[in-house]
């Protein structure tokens, strides 16, 4: 009798052995490859942001503008929707406090960092704002280890102080259900000392003023708009400061559409172009829509 019972304290003390460690039994066993031939993976949510240092820039002048790629990584090995951020750093001057406000941020996706150049045309479709208050691309999927990537152009306006500085940054976020990842990239943004007159104006969309520094050079300088490389107007001299760039004059092949880098160079006795380069900025090129007659606006 004492045998029996014996052996049935044994019985239940096994189970009861068994049943307390199931749960660490069961974990074990289901990670061990060897004992399945398969292993429970845990996904890790990551992200990371690349080119955000490209906009860091000094403005020589109100119609300089920078332009760079900036892409959302997906680091993760799940897939996940990712967002980008823009925000800035307190600043601690009213100078400061206003060019928040006086540059301008435009943004638009590109299927690669390639096709993000200064060149680029902003689409009509692109999210534009300052960066008191930046524009928020729409969120995207993006599978394990996807990117996606945004073109980002900053332009002071015609109103930005002098001598200021902003610091944006950008974040991305990742998101898998309840869990979240980011990462920051920061860059800072000025203003130089001195700004020159507005590069460019628009005057409707058959013709653009340029004008230009002529800093301390003799007012009987003279001085030539260039567009890749090739005179395009008159020349100039300082008495005047300034260029009208008729839309009609440039052909497609000296200027295609889209947009156009512009120079006011120097010029030497010849007439010729020195490599002094006074002013530059960009002119965008198009095509009338009711007629065969070219466009140019600033860009």
């Amino acid at each position: 009798m004492k045998a029996a019972r014996l052996r049935v304290a044994l019985v239940v003390g096994l189970v009861v052995l068994l049943v307390g460690t199931g749960t660490g039994t069961s974990w074990a066993l289901w990670n061990a490859s060897q004992s399945f031939g398969q292993t429970a993976t845990l996904g890790t949510l990551s992200t990371s942001v690349d080119g955000a240092s490209g906009l860091g820039t000094t403005y020589a002048s109100r119609s300089a503008s920078v332009t760079a790629p900036v892409t959302l990584r997906n680091t993760s090995n799940v897939a996940a929707t990712g967002t980008i951020q823009a925000s800035t750093a307190p600043t601690n001057t009213q100078a400061s406090t206003t060019l928040l406000s006086e540059v301008s941020v435009v943004t638009w996706p590109v299927g690669s960092t390639a096709a993000c150049t200064a060149a680029a045309t902003a689409p009509s479709n692109a999210l534009t704002g300052t960066w008191a208050s930046p524009p928020t691309p729409p969120s995207v999927t993006l599978p394990a280890g996807g990117s996606a990537s945004w073109c980002y152009r900053t332009t002071p306006t015609v109103n930005a102080p002098a001598s200021a500085t902003v610091n944006p940054s950008l974040t991305t976020t990742v998101a898998a259900g309840s869990w979240i990842a980011r990462s920051s990239a920061g860059f800072s943004q000025n203003t130089a000392d001195s700004l020159p007159p507005v590069y460019c104006t628009d005057n409707g969309t058959w013709y653009v003023t340029i004008r230009y520094d002529k800093a301390s050079r003799p007012l009987d300088t003279y001085y030539g708009l260039s567009i890749n490389g090739t005179l395009v107007t008159d020349p100039d001299q300082g008495y005047n400061g300034y260029f009208q760039l008729d839309a009609a004059d440039i052909s497609k092949d000296v200027a295609p559409d889209g947009r156009v880098l512009t120079r006011v160079v120097v010029l030497d006795q010849a007439g010729q172009a020195t490599s002094t380069v006074v002013s530059s900025g960009y002119v965008t090129f198009g095509q009338h829509s009711t007629s065969t007659a070219r466009t140019v606006v600033c860009s």
